[in-house]
């Protein structure tokens, strides 16, 4: 049951549906025994919830509106977080020999670090990729 909602979680995040795949990984992760392809799943939506949630325009601390270089920089911040989320994920997905959910993963990360491939942000994604 929980891989059903793992993958309905993903399937949310695919659509645009945040509340949805929220609503899932908060399942699986309350679960006491789950299974090791739903938590697998569920990092992987973890990942993308992460990148796909809109990011605040005013800064929390100043209450200023961000420019341009400070939100390329949270976005930044993102896309390694995601990528060490991910990672995290893979060394689990070893022992779970599913490889769906390898060649799902693999996508993830080669999408999310894309855009990290120049030269000043190439030692992040080295370990990922």
């Amino acid at each position: 049951m929980q891989d059903r909602i793992a993958e309905c979680g993903r399937m949310a995040i695919k659509y645009g549906l945040i509340t949805y795949a929220e609503g899932a990984c908060s399942t699986v992760a309350r679960a006491r025994q789950g299974s090791l392809r739903a938590k697998v799943l569920t990092e992987y939506t973890k990942a993308e919830l992460l990148l796909r949630k809109p990011s605040a325009d005013i800064d929390a601390k100043t209450g200023m509106k961000l420019n341009t270089l400070q939100r390329q920089m949270e976005d930044f911040e993102k896309r390694l977080e995601a990528l060490k989320i991910l990672d995290r994920a893979m060394i689990a997905n070893k022992k779970l020999q599913d490889a769906d959910v390898t060649i799902e993963g693999c996508i993830l990360i080669w999408n999310i670090g894309i855009p990290l491939l120049k030269n000043s942000a190439r030692m992040h994604i080295y370990k990922p990729f």
